[in-house]
């Protein structure tokens, strides 16, 4: 007879809990092992030629059931397969999922996930959930863990690099009265470019001396003056430069977390109006009330940026605003819009106030 009452790999007390008994799914647990049973996960590929421990069709389900049950840090996940009849059915009662698995898999499968959840919508428009007729938009900011300090303004970043390009274009002309570079006509097109050519003569040519004294009555060459005022420039060029290509036309960033973009938050402790590190999500529902798609978006964007296996556009609060796709014509206007909309239309039918209508009414009105 075995011992049920010590765990020798664990060091704690466990029972034997394998019993004969069934456990009914419920609907959400069916729809959820539906939808996502018969995907492609091909793209999750293998580890240094060996297949994951853990199938990738399982990890999917943990990730999405969790969050299901409010349950998203992998800690949290960790002690749901413990605890979770339905996730004991899933990997078994063999099968000890670690926090770290669970982080790895997120950390190194993001395009995969995304990929996946892209073959779900899919999959919910071939099995007729999707109605296509009517999606609605809505969003909302989260918090990120960015300092509230490391902020980099595009303002800032844009007159400071034509500041930095003109103090190169002056150590570029001291690079050509030295000989250590051609312009060629291209000083004002490429001086960076220019003057990098300058630095890497004078590496080559051996002509810095990284032993000559600096401070207060020490004079210094003009070549390793040059040198090091050159490489100093062309860094912070390259920094801001970085900066500005990570903005994409938003107004801010992080430089801890250079995809959150700072903006006014509910939460205000300080009673100032602080500007915070924060995503704006907008999440796309279509009319039936199936989720289509959830990206992050900055504040710059007031419309429904296009989304690659729809390929949609449209205006985020405007009245009439229609988006042309292959498949269908959908209209995004605001709730607030169908209200007045449908009490107009009620008044001018019965001579009086109609009462506003919820969003599946709408929904259902649109789509007749």
């Amino acid at each position: 007879m075995s011992n049920n009452t010590l765990n020798s790999l664990r060091k704690q007390l466990t029972f034997d809990f394998m019993l004969d008994f069934t456990v009914e799914l419920t609907y959400e647990e069916v729809a959820l092992l539906t939808l996502f049973e018969n995907l492609d996960y091909s793209g999750f590929g293998t580890r240094l030629g060996r297949k994951e421990k853990i199938e990738p069709f399982r990890m999917m389900l943990l990730l999405i059931h969790g969050a299901m049950n409010n349950r998203t840090s992998s800690r949290d996940l960790e002690r749901h397969v413990e605890r979770d009849l339905f996730m004991k059915a899933v990997f078994g009662t063999d099968v000890h999922v670690d926090h770290s698995t669970i982080s790895r898999f997120i950390a190194r499968y993001p395009e995969q996930i995304e990929d996946i959840f892209r073959q779900s919508v899919e999959r919910l428009s071939s099995l007729g959930e999707l109605g296509k007729k009517v999606v609605f938009q809505d969003g909302t900011k989260v918090e990120s863990r960015a300092g509230r300090y490391t902020f980099v303004w595009k303002s800032y970043a844009e007159k400071n690099r034509e500041k930095c390009l003109a103090r190169i274009r002056k150590l570029l002309e001291e690079a050509v009265a030295s000989g250590l570079v051609q312009t060629d006509g291209k000083a004002d097109s490429e001086p960076e470019r220019l003057l990098a050519s300058a630095v890497r003569t004078i590496d080559e040519q051996g002509l810095f001396n990284p032993e000559e004294k600096r401070g207060r009555g020490h004079h210094r060459s003009r070549i390793n003056r040059l040198k090091e005022k050159a490489e100093t420039e062309l860094s912070k060029l390259e920094s801001l430069e970085r900066h500005l290509s990570l903005m994409d036309g938003r107004n801010s960033l992080s430089k801890t977390d250079t995809d959150a973009t700072f903006m006014r938050m509910k939460e205000d402790h300080m009673l100032n109006g602080q500007l915070k590190p924060a995503y704006n999500i907008q999440n796309a529902v279509d009319s039936t009330t199936s989720s289509l798609h959830r990206y992050p978006v900055t504040e710059r964007i007031t419309g429904l940026p296009p989304i690659s296996w729809a390929n949609w556009t449209g205006c985020h609060g405007s009245m009439t605003s229609i988006v042309q796709t292959a498949v269908m014509t959908a209209l995004i206007p605001i709730m607030s819009s169908r209200n007045e909309e449908s009490r107009l239309t009620s008044s001018l039918r019965t001579g009086r106030s109609a009462r506003p209508e919820g969003s599946r009414r709408i929904a259902a009105k649109a789509r007749t």
